[in-house]
């Protein structure tokens, strides 16, 4: 043997250790993602295992070997959930615990026997199942960010591979009762593959969990958390930085007397009516236009390639569907309705601004004439 194995494993065991730390401090500072938790789980887990491996060379016995596969088993079905739960943003713990079951018992019933050699034979295949089942689940996520999460699949297929080189060799060997520890050459690229992916696997595993806060905190900011329509800075980031290409239009919405339903009603209520506004904007819009909320009781539409009948046909459409959608309250029934100003034009000259002033107004119309009407600005801007 080139490295010394008891030396190996001292190695596996600290740095998995110092992982397992890191991501649980990680987790603390975030824990809605909960797959940081579940692979520190896993991790603690292997460090136990690896941790009963390094000292059974100089005292070896079945249940030793045993004990050590199975913490190591355990481990890897719970960075399978973890997996799962990265992908899913949910994870019953109820299919890994059958998972957790079935393998520490399929790998129990040689041992049990005293036939620890086939018992290592198909611990080292159930792991090497466990860890390719891990990487399937992360290669179903790669589009969140396709770079880390394929090189954390590929180190998860690596230390698979590894484990089942250790299979491959017991099985050359043929004991199916072992004299001693295992030792051979596929024991010692296990041992050295698992540092460098459990490395790996931990560095990118945080990287993930940063792109994804950095992710949510950018949404969070260019979305309205009443109603998770785009807020005005978002609907300004995306048209109002660049010239626009025509034809476009834009719906400006606002809610009639909506400051008396506060009033009367109370703000819960208030709220509950901007949310089915919101809602009834998501159905008729759809991916047609781009609805955001600019404040208050105040929502407004883009549409690209939409003319000024299109746009205020879909303003009457909107107009309508919300005037007859009833609130229940414990105080009754609610109703609201809608003021809509439109503006379009095949090449809008001025952008985004004045387009959005045009739509403004054409709201102010609509309220002088009497609201729950949809006006229109007819514009004749050239480029």
């Amino acid at each position: 043997m080139l490295l010394d194995q008891t030396s190996l494993m001292l190695a596996i065991g600290f740095s998995g250790a110092a992982l397992g730390v890191t991501l649980f401090i990680a987790w603390l500072s975030a824990r809605s993602e909960q797959f940081l938790f579940r692979l520190a789980i896993g991790v603690v887990a292997l460090v136990c295992g690896v941790a009963i491996f390094s000292g059974y060379r100089e005292d070896y016995s079945v249940g030793r070997h045993f004990l050590g596969f199975m913490f190591v088993l355990l481990g890897f079905c719970m960075a399978w959930n973890s997996a799962r739960h990265f992908r899913t943003g949910s994870a019953r713990f109820a299919p890994t615990a059958v998972m957790a079951l079935g393998v520490v018992a399929a790998t129990g019933v040689p041992f049990a026997m005293g036939y620890d050699g086939l018992g290592a034979i198909v611990a080292n295949i159930l792991c090497t199942g466990v860890l390719v089942a891990t990487a399937v689940e992360l290669w179903r996520a790669r589009g969140e960010a396709p770079v880390p999460i394929l090189v954390t699949a590929a180190l998860y297929c690596t230390g698979a591979i590894s484990f089942f080189l250790c299979a491959v060799a017991l099985v050359i060997e043929g004991d199916m009762v072992l004299p001693g520890a295992p030792a051979n050459w596929a024991e010692e690229i296990n041992a050295i593959v698992s540092i460098f992916a459990m490395s790996g696997i931990g560095a990118l595993s945080l990287a993930l969990h940063q792109s994804r806060l950095a992710r949510r905190h950018a949404s969070e900011a260019m979305t309205d958390p009443l109603t998770g329509l785009l807020n005005r800075r978002a609907l300004f980031d995306r048209f109002g930085q660049e010239p626009l290409s025509g034809p476009i239009a834009v719906l400006l919405c606002d809610l009639d007397h909506f400051k008396s339903i506060n009033d009367i009603h109370g703000h819960a209520t208030g709220d509950d009516v901007l949310r089915q506004f919101a809602a009834t904007l998501r159905q008729l819009v759809g991916t047609a236009g781009v609805p955001a909320r600019l404040g208050g009781e105040e929502f407004a539409v883009v549409l690209r390639g939409t003319g000024t009948p299109q746009a205020a046909a879909l303003g009457e459409r909107i107009r309508a569907t919300f005037a007859d959608c009833g609130l229940e309250t414990l105080a009754g029934p609610v109703t609201c309705t809608v003021s809509i100003g439109v503006a379009a034009c095949e090449q809008p000259a001025d952008g985004f601004e004045a387009l959005l002033g045009q739509a403004d107004a054409a709201l102010y119309a609509a309220k002088r004439d009497g609201r729950n009407r949809v006006a229109v600005r007819n514009l004749q801007l050239v480029a």
